[in-house]
């Protein structure tokens, strides 16, 4: 849901951009490798030959809750991802890190959250150009925050989707930018 404020930011703007959500709810990192090869993964990669493509992969959270896998583990699957979709010819990547968790699953632990972010900081460059730090986000500290999370404590509010736009913008923007 990130990605509406975004196309609106970009739609206000005046820049002809075009953002497309290729997420689904329940997907782990391995579920979106597998959908690369998709005619609708392929068209959102080709389909506007002439223009810049810039990846934003948000997800971990699902791969450690659902496959019960370590941090490397999920660092290596986020790898593996970047790296196909780099080859579908995404011009830039960027990844996002995991926000607190209110859940209260065994696989996802703060301590959990804290390895896999940590991994993904010292990785990341390895494998996409940008890194969100969403987690370094004061608002996203407290799943028990109704602000901007939902009652679940997992998801997000539309006011906590928005933060995630005002984050994940500017280094879209620097991405778009790099690209000659």
């Amino acid at each position: 849901p990130y990605t509406t404020p975004l196309q609106s930011a970009y739609d206000g703007a005046g820049y002809a951009a075009k953002v497309i959500n290729t997420g689904l709810n329940g997907q782990t990192t391995q579920d979106m490798t597998g959908l690369l090869a998709t005619s609708n993964r392929r068209r959102a990669a080709s389909q506007y030959p002439a223009d810049k493509r810039v990846l934003v992969a948000w997800e971990l959270r699902n791969d450690i809750v659902l496959n019960a896998i370590t941090a490397t583990q999920a660092i290596d699957n986020l790898q593996a991802y970047c790296v196909a979709a780099r080859a579908l010819g995404y011009d830039k990547i960027i990844v996002c890190n995991t926000i607190a968790d209110g859940s209260g699953n065994a696989n996802f632990t703060p301590a959990a959250q804290v390895a896999v972010n940590a991994q993904l900081a010292a990785r990341y460059s390895t494998f996409a150009d940008y890194l969100v730090d969403l987690a370094a986000d004061a608002r996203f500290q407290n799943p028990n925050d109704t602000t901007y999370y939902n009652g679940d404590r997992i998801h997000l509010i539309s006011v906590g989707y928005a933060v995630v736009e005002s984050l994940i913008k500017p280094v879209v923007d620097t991405a778009l930018a790099a690209i000659a």
